[in-house]
């Protein structure tokens, strides 16, 4: 989904208690944000100019206007942070303009039907928008901000959901033949999709190359990692023994691997058993391929009701 991302008089206000050495940090991660997002054209950026060039960044007092467009001033900062302004100049010079008002912004800023966010280097709480609508100026956050409005404003249908996935879920190759099995489930089930998804992208990985112990066991694993995530998994397991090879095929999906296709049984499964209104026995199950210890992604294999035998 398209955002329109916004810049304002509040993206790079002093929190009142930085370093310079921190801000250094935050702006090249900023600039490392703009140079992801931009070249995708997914997003278009939009600088709200009014009082931005009054925004006061360091604890010394210096703005914006200072460090932005007068050569001196920045002469004095060390050479990092010197860099990091000097790119923030082209990043600056490159947006968009808007003409809306503040006021104009703050309300499309809180229209949860419209994929709009603020980015800032840190969170504004007196600023009147929620907080998933205020973007740290990271990757992390970014992705965050897509992945809540995916969740609360879902795309009519399953292929458009799977599409979105691929931009926004970088560590989960998700199997085309989902657009059909995600049907059964999509309506009822979306929402802790989404959130077993999120779970499955930041956290099985590094976890799995983390507890070495568990290279070889997988099954141990993934009950140690449903006891970690117990909060957003409500269960996990694997399929367990086939009475044919017909049975086992039904767990079975071909995905490209190293650029070499690979037959890829899908054992390892999370549970639902409550749709999103908490109704009770209404299944749904995301099957996944078993790591190991070189897997770059997590492929994910099914996500339906439940599979039968």
């Amino acid at each position: 989904m398209n955002a329109d991302l916004y810049i304002n008089d509040k993206t790079f206000a002093y929190n009142g208690c930085d370093s310079i050495a921190d801000i250094a940090l935050k702006l090249a991660a900023f600039v490392e944000l703009l140079a992801f997002v931009v070249p995708r054209k997914d997003d278009t950026f939009y600088l709200h100019e009014s009082n931005f060039y009054e925004t006061v960044l360091f604890d010394d007092g210096k703005c914006l206007s200072d460090i932005l467009f007068i050569d001196e001033e920045i002469a004095c900062y060390d050479g990092t942070l010197r860099d990091s302004i000097e790119v923030l100049r082209t990043i600056v010079s490159s947006c968009e303009s808007t003409e809306l008002s503040d006021s104009e912004i703050v309300a499309l800023l809180n229209d949860d039907t419209k994929c709009t966010g603020l980015v800032v280097l840190n969170k504004q709480p007196n600023y009147p928008i929620t907080n998933e609508k205020q973007i740290l100026s990271d990757k992390k956050s970014w992705y965050e901000f897509h992945r809540n409005y995916l969740c609360k404003n879902p795309p009519a249908t399953t292929d458009m959901f799977i599409d979105e996935t691929k931009l926004y879920f970088e560590n989960l190759v998700i199997h085309p033949d989902n657009v059909v099995s995600l049907r059964k489930v999509y309506r009822t089930h979306l929402k802790q999709i989404v959130s077993y998804l999120i779970c499955l992208n930041d956290c099985i990985l590094d976890e799995f190359r983390r507890k070495t112990e568990y290279e070889n066991d997988f099954v141990g694993f993934l009950r140690y990692f449903k006891s970690q995530h117990s909060e957003i998994i409500e269960d996990a397991s694997f399929e367990g023994s086939y009475k044919n090879e017909n049975e086992k095929q039904k767990f079975t999906k071909k995905f490209t691997i190293d650029s070499e296709e690979q037959e890829v049984l899908c054992e390892p499964h999370l549970k639902m058993n409550k749709d999103d209104n908490g109704k009770i026995r209404k299944f749904c199950r995301i099957y996944f391929k078993s790591l190991k210890k070189d897997d770059k992604f997590v492929y994910v294999g099914i996500i339906t009701d439940h599979i039968k035998k």
